[in-house]
């Protein structure tokens, strides 16, 4: 996945910087840098911490804690680009928009507060390739580990046709 990724990343360089360098700026354009860069760090995060050896359990709870906090950069980002996006096709209403921004603001609370709560001391173990130890995250609650995800599906599948049926009331 990471070298598709990559590959596609190296192959649409060349169109992104000519889009990036003649468009204005503007808040969007800073969301999409955001979100289209973050996952880099995400990516590197979760590599150091599968791959370098360690054995101190405070250390891979703090490494845990700023892979969770760029990965909600990344989805923060996304949401606001995709809250943006209904906006505009609702001609920028501005009760589509508070609706939008109260709802969003919920769920990220929400999906924040249950995973940090559920993110569980992590301890060096030894990985299934023998001789490499890491930081794994390790839970029994593997459903509320899931809970944001399911938050962010609900929202995103309700928002289209939940605002639709308060705009026409």
């Amino acid at each position: 996945m990471t070298t598709i990724w990559t590959y596609d990343y190296a192959c649409s360089l060349h169109d992104e910087w000519i889009f990036l360098l003649r468009s204005r700026w503007t808040k969007a354009k800073c969301l999409y840098i955001i979100a289209r860069n973050v996952p880099f760090v995400v990516l590197t995060t979760d590599l150091y911490m599968s791959f370098t050896p360690n054995n101190n359990p405070d250390k891979c709870l703090m490494m845990i804690n700023i892979y969770s906090c760029f990965s909600f950069i990344s989805v923060f980002c996304s949401e606001c680009i995709f809250v943006l996006r209904i906006c505009a096709l609702w001609n920028k209403n501005r009760f589509v928009l508070a609706t939008m921004l109260c709802a969003s603001l919920a769920v990220l609370v929400a999906s924040m507060g249950v995973a940090f709560t559920t993110i569980a001391a992590s301890h060096g173990m030894t990985s299934t390739i023998s001789g490499i130890t890491g930081c794994y995250r390790t839970t029994s609650r593997s459903v509320q580990l899931s809970m944001p995800f399911l938050l962010l599906f609900m929202f995103e599948l309700g928002v289209s046709p939940g605002i639709g049926s308060l705009i026409m009331l």
